[in-house]
Order: structure tokens, then C-alpha cells, then sequence
């Protein structure tokens, strides 16, 4: 994480394993940190990095019935889809993200 170069790649990496060892807050910590650090949301790392945060925050949402999480992955959902329809299974999460988003509002 200490050398520029790679640090992005790194945090991106770190972020991964705290989302598949189910470390929800610390994985969107990392991705925030790597957003921030990376400054291009739009290249190809740049929609890696918002697609592992909104994956993130779908988890918070699931997990901890939290909608402002769940609402905040939406927004990811969206822009990407918008940027790049085709991007990985982006419609799906999206329609999965707003079926969250609606059973939260109606549990709240």
C-alpha cells in the first residue's frame, strides 16, 4: 500500500478479501480509500473499484437491513449501468439493489 504505483491495485485487492470474508465495513472503507486514491471512476479500474463498493454496500444493506446503504449502491448501480450496460452483471444486481430498496422502505 506504501508505494503509489501499486497502491490502488492493492486497496482494491484488500477490499476483495474483506468482502469475501464477509468484513462488509472494512471492504467499504478500502474501496473508498482506493476511489480516492484512484481519481478516475470511469476507466476500467475506476468501475472495478464503484462495482466492489456498491457490491459492499448491497451487503450492508442485506445484512444490517440498512437503506441508506442499499441506497447508496443503488446510485453505484445506476451510474454504472449508465456509463456501460453490458458491464458484468450490472442489470441484475441493479434490479436485485431496487427489490432491497423497496422491502426495506416497506419494513422502515
Amino acid at each position: 500500500q506504501g508505494d503509489p504505483k501499486h497502491r490502488v491495485s492493492c486497496l482494491n485487492m484488500l477490499a476483495q478479501a474483506f468482502l469475501a470474508i464477509d468484513w462488509v465495513d472494512e471492504a467499504i472503507g478500502t474501496f473508498r480509500d482506493a476511489l480516492k486514491a484512484h481519481k478516475m471512476p470511469d476507466d476500467d479500474l475506476g468501475m472495478e473499484l464503484r462495482y466492489g463498493l456498491l457490491r459492499s454496500l448491497e451487503a450492508k444493506g442485506e445484512q444490517e437491513n440498512d437503506l441508506t446503504a442499499a441506497e447508496e449502491a443503488y446510485q453505484l448501480a445506476s451510474s454504472i449501468a449508465i456509463q456501460n450496460i453490458s458491464f458484468r452483471d450490472i442489470r441484475e444486481r441493479r434490479d436485485s439493489i431496487k427489490q432491497l430498496l423497496t422491502r426495506l422502505r416497506k419494513a422502515g
